[in-house]
């Protein structure tokens, strides 16, 4: 069904997860790790 953003409360993707660093929402990269593809930090919120 998807996640509710914590910021707006927009719907977004099961995958989605935020980067604590910059705010940037990611789709979840099982290649890079769960990076922010933005500045490279670790994500938070709950990756399947």
């Amino acid at each position: 069904m998807g996640q509710i953003c914590s910021k707006c409360g927009a719907l977004m993707p099961d995958d989605a997860v935020f980067c604590g660093n910059c705010g940037t929402v990611c789709q979840r990269d099982s290649f890079r790790g769960n990076v922010c593809r933005r500045c490279g930090k670790p994500l938070e919120g709950e990756v399947l």
